[in-house]
């Protein structure tokens, strides 16, 4: 049906009430919508009359978009609710916006609140959501207290085949299998998650506020090229009382997984999360999936339960598995400070650039990088990292089996270790075909033109006489896999009576770097207007980051 014959006159379609209205510099019809399962077949405007709750019975969305091309832009005060207010979070179900194999729409001032889902696209390419609000929907009841943490609140975002992370956690806004999406100015308030990308390429998320939830920000799902840029994605936390427990669950600011490759975020504030960054290969590219299958086939045919040394994969398996990871991803001008655990975690990847981000007070550690190869570590702040870890993990950048690495020209000031580089014997994990066909052990890396300071300004809590804070440790549990690794032309200043410069273990002996490698510096468009790095200057510091039930509260 043409919008045209709809212009100038009234006209009853599918038992809503369409008017003559103008949107930006369109003329669309007017649709008032009060039913379940609303076919929208031309662009429109969506009133809701106030105080309207419509359930999605049947959890395959209140509205469903049925056509390409369309444009759908909510009036002014309109509200998509699926549940009264005050309704319990983790009793929400549904689906807001049901888009299912159609281009190039529009949604546009969406308030869609009261759902498990907020809006779900599939095959959606050419899809634009912009200056919306996707507040209050599904969110988990934690079980964490001011006391103890539950081991129950833990996420698993290493498992997402078909739509878990959708259909178990919930999400604000959900993409799947989309190339070439837009999604800008939306808001995000007391939710779980935010922005789940599954499969999403080639598209751009900037200036977006999804903030105070109880799981992650944003999160992609083999997920390349896309740019995320001038978003905040702040206090996105579970697993946490501060000076009691900082395990962060596996909630993230931007969590990045499975074979996520080649983009680029850039100018985007992730403080106060579980982790900032929380980027992993997957089980799929470390080989785990192959191997538990393995096991299982061989239990089978063997009635009983293999030894690892029975199981050995075909040489072209760990071949293509080694090539795999979050890989060539550039992580540049963000703000990754004050996380429960990690302002930045990233494993089992090559070829990712972390340059020039701010990574401050961080419980753990600023950069937790095992089984990482190939990274350039370059002209970022760490300052006073590892206030709250657990064990010899600790402060700005922790690494362990990671090779031909890049730490240049960064400023290091009173963190609780500097550098951590270590090998250790992980078990059933070196055999995974992904990790053997990548392991080199602790080799290659080169430290050079950083500023190293440890003065007496330091404030870390459980500080013991025998504590030695360290600019650099090296060591090796098994054979002498740590070797062959580059340190010079370092600016270091110890000021305090425990610091050190080096924590050596014996074979794991530097070699004198004579000037600092040259490197490039990625050039980027920024998008967006906003600029979310320091605009919650007034938050900083973990002890903003205050916990209920269901999750952090927004001061």
């Amino acid at each position: 049906m043409q919008i045209g014959s709809w212009l100038a006159t009234i006209v009853l379609f599918s038992g809503m009430l369409f008017s003559t209205a103008r949107a930006a510099d369109e003329i669309l019809p007017t649709l008032v919508l009060t039913n379940d399962d609303t076919e929208i077949r031309a662009s429109c405007i969506i009133q809701i009359p106030s105080g309207t709750v419509i359930e999605d019975r049947n959890t395959n969305g209140v509205i469903r978009i049925m056509e390409d091309g369309i444009r759908v832009r909510f009036a002014s005060g309109s509200i998509l609710r699926g549940a009264t207010n005050g309704a319990p979070w983790n009793l929400l179900r549904g689906v807001g916006i049901r888009i299912d194999g159609h281009k190039n729409v529009v949604i546009e001032n969406a308030k869609v609140h009261g759902f498990k889902n907020g809006l779900v696209a599939s095959a959606a390419d050419g899809l634009v959501v912009s200056d919306g609000d996707f507040s209050d929907n599904y969110r988990q009841r934690l079980k964490s207290d001011r006391q103890k943490e539950s081991d129950d609140d833990w996420l698993y975002p290493h498992h997402n085949g078909q739509q878990k992370w959708r259909d178990e956690y919930g999400g604000a806004i959900c993409i799947e299998n989309s190339n070439n999406v837009i999604v800008r100015r939306i808001k995000v308030r007391r939710g779980q998650n935010g922005i789940l990308l599954d499969r999403v390429e080639n598209s751009s998320i900037y200036d977006n506020d999804c903030s105070f939830l109880s799981g992650w920000g944003i999160a992609l799902w083999r997920s390349s090229h896309n740019k995320i840029q001038r978003n905040a994605f702040d206090f996105c936390i579970r697993g946490h009382v501060e000076g009691v427990y900082n395990r962060g669950q596996d909630s993230a600011g931007i969590l990045c997984f499975e074979q996520s490759n080649e983009n680029l975020f850039a100018e985007n504030s992730a403080t106060h999360g579980g982790d900032g960054f929380f980027g992993f290969a997957g089980h799929d590219a470390i080989g785990q999936t192959w191997w538990d299958a393995e096991k299982e086939r061989l239990r089978q045919q063997l009635k009983r339960e293999p030894k690892d040394s029975e199981i050995q994969p075909p040489p072209e398996l760990v071949r293509v598995l080694s090539a795999k990871g979050c890989n060539g991803n550039i992580l540049i001008d963000n703000d990754f400070s004050y996380a429960a655990a990690h302002g930045i975690e990233l494993t089992f990847s090559e070829d990712n650039k972390i340059i020039r981000n701010r990574v401050v007070e961080n419980g753990i550690c600023g950069f937790w990088g095992g089984y990482s190869s190939n990274t350039l570590i370059a002209e970022n702040d760490f300052q006073r990292n590892g206030g709250m870890s657990y064990s010899l993990e600790r402060g700005a950048i922790n690494m362990e089996h990671a090779a031909d690495n890049s730490i240049l020209k960064n400023n290091f000031l009173n963190n609780k270790c500097a550098i951590h580089l270590w090998w250790d014997d992980d078990g059933v994990l070196m055999k995974f075909p992904g990790v053997a066909g990548n392991e080199k052990g602790v080799t290659g890396n080169v430290i050079a033109g950083n500023h190293f300071e440890i003065n007496n300004n330091i404030d870390f809590k459980r500080l013991g006489d025998r504590t030695r804070l360290v600019i650099l440790q090296l060591r090796n549990s098994g054979k002498p896999q740590v070797h062959d690794n580059f340190y010079g032309k370092n600016d270091v200043t110890l000021r305090h009576p425990l610091a050190r410069e080096f924590a050596l273990q014996d074979g794991c002996e530097l070699t004198d770097l004579a000037k600092t490698p040259k490197y490039d510096v990625p050039k980027y468009a920024p998008l967006g207007a906003t600029r979310p790095v320091g605009n919650r200057r007034d938050l900083r510091s973990r002890a903003w980051i205050q916990m209920n039930e269901w999750g952090p509260q927004e001061p």
